[in-house]
Parts: C-alpha cells; structure tokens; sequence
C-alpha cells in the first residue's frame, strides 16, 4: 500500500468493470484530488495509464509502467506498474463520517 495525504493506493488484482467511468487526464496527467485553497494536487503521469471512477471515494488505476505521485507539500512516492484502488480516506467523527481534507 501506499499512502500520500489523504489518498490511500492499495494494490489489487482486480481486473476493469464495464460500469466504471473512464477519467480523462488533464494535461498529461491524472489529477485526483485538487485543493480549493491551495491549488495543490495528488497527480501521477497518465501516458499510458488509465484512470476510472468506481464510486464518490475510489478510483481504480491502471499504471502501464513504474510512476511517480507528485504532490506540492507531501514526499514524492514511486509506484510501481500495476493495477491499484486509489481511496481518499476517511474520518469518524461523533458528528459525521467525512473525507480527509488534506
């Protein structure tokens, strides 16, 4: 597994379900989440790879090749080829269950 701010990429063998929407990269990349405060994001290279919506809190990620996950204010990650769950985590609060905010 690996673990960049509040986004959680878990290796899986799992293979593409046809109701899975496709994400289109922006620029040369796939962004999965962007701040609203800081413009900062959690990207990685989409050449090659592709990107697909499972539900409102995970994608599932096809990397071609070893890539890297960029992010302004966290450590650079490798990541090596493969298929991956990318889940935002989450938090249990007494009030609510809500997405990490990075």
């Amino acid at each position: 597994m690996y673990r960049q701010g509040d986004f959680l990429l878990v290796p899986t063998k799992e293979k593409i379900k046809k109701e899975w929407k496709s994400i289109k990269a922006s620029k040369g990349q796939f962004v999965f989440d962007k701040s609203k405060v800081s413009s900062n994001s959690h990207a990685i290279n989409s050449k090659g790879n592709k990107l697909y919506l499972v539900d409102e809190s995970t994608m599932f990620l096809i990397l071609k090749q070893d890539e890297t996950l960029t992010h302004e204010e966290h450590s650079h990650i490798s990541i090596p080829k493969g298929n991956y769950f990318v889940k935002r985590q989450r938090e249990y609060t007494l009030q609510e269950i809500r997405n990490v905010i990075d």
